[in-house]
């Protein structure tokens, strides 16, 4: 019996480790924030709103103007963002005015003066009752602003309203960033 357990063990012992089990536990945690993305148009002195921006023009004569900022309320970086023009009628003859918008960049747009501290780029014209006007290749931060003016020349014959909505998709915010603590 002796012999017998001796070359057993003797049998166990020369086995190859790799039948020999092991475990091994490693853990860590990392905090998990979310945020949200959210770009809104403001006009000058008025306070943020959850709705579309919208300016009413009655245009007799000379160019008319409306200073606005597209604002990144959300908690995330934006990349670019789709800005909605829808133009309606309100009375008189004929379609809306083309409508023209330019960004006063690395600046703001003085509404007194008329005058762009940095560098006036135009974005886009509105020249139906719906389009589109894409911004791309920005580093909106959030709470940044972009000082945007817009521009319709005169028309006698009717007026009407610009109304502004600003869509962002997921593709157009800044990647997530892993923090080690």
């Amino acid at each position: 019996m002796k012999r017998l357990v001796m070359v057993l063990l003797l049998v166990i012992s020369m086995q190859t480790p790799s039948i020999a089990g092991g475990r091994s536990t490693w853990s860590s945690s990392k905090s998990v924030t979310t945020g949200n993305w959210s770009v809104i148009a403001v006009g000058v002195n008025q306070a943020p709103a959850n709705a579309p921006y919208t300016i009413t023009w009655s245009v007799n004569t000379g160019i008319a103007y409306n200073f606005f900022t597209l604002r990144n309320n959300g908690s995330f970086s934006v990349s670019g963002l789709l800005l909605n023009v829808t133009q309606v009628q309100l009375g008189g003859s004929g379609k809306p005015n083309n409508t023209t918008f330019e960004l006063c960049q690395a600046g703001v747009w003085n509404t007194s003066t008329n005058t762009c501290s940095g560098t006036r780029v135009t974005i886009g014209t509105a020249t139906d009752s719906n389009s589109s006007i894409i911004f791309s290749g920005l580093n909106l931060s959030s709470g940044a602003e972009l000082s945007i003016r817009a521009s319709t020349p005169p028309n006698i014959k009717n007026s009407y309203t610009t109304t502004l909505s600003v869509d962002v998709s997921r593709n157009q915010i800044r990647p997530g960033v892993v923090v080690n603590s």
